[in-house]
């Protein structure tokens, strides 16, 4: 599976029905991480990321990142919380629910 930057969003609405900015999840992973596989499709599944812009990011094209992540993804950020594998989709519901508050 190659994970080249690249995003993935549901549109949401406001109650005015303009379009809203959805709130923003980056999945951090790289080529040849069968964790990060697994956790990737696990979120795909997860009717919680309806509304949310999924950024998936290969921490392999950049020098900074693959520094930062690369020996510890997949790794999910949203609102400036990082959460670290393992990961379950219980585990990201409550993350991601905590972080909002």
């Amino acid at each position: 599976m190659r994970h080249e930057k690249q995003s993935r969003q549901a549109p949401s609405k406001r109650h005015n029905g303009e379009e809203a900015s959805a709130p923003h999840l980056v999945f951090y992973t790289t080529d040849g991480c069968s964790l990060c596989e697994v956790a990737f499709e696990q979120l795909l599944g997860m009717p919680l990321l309806a509304g949310l812009q999924l950024e998936v990011i290969d921490v392999a094209l950049d020098e900074d990142l693959t520094a930062r992540y690369g020996e510890i993804l997949p790794v999910l950020v949203f609102d400036e919380h990082e959460l670290r594998a393992p990961f379950d989709a219980a585990i990201v519901a409550q993350w991601i629910y905590d972080s909002r508050l």
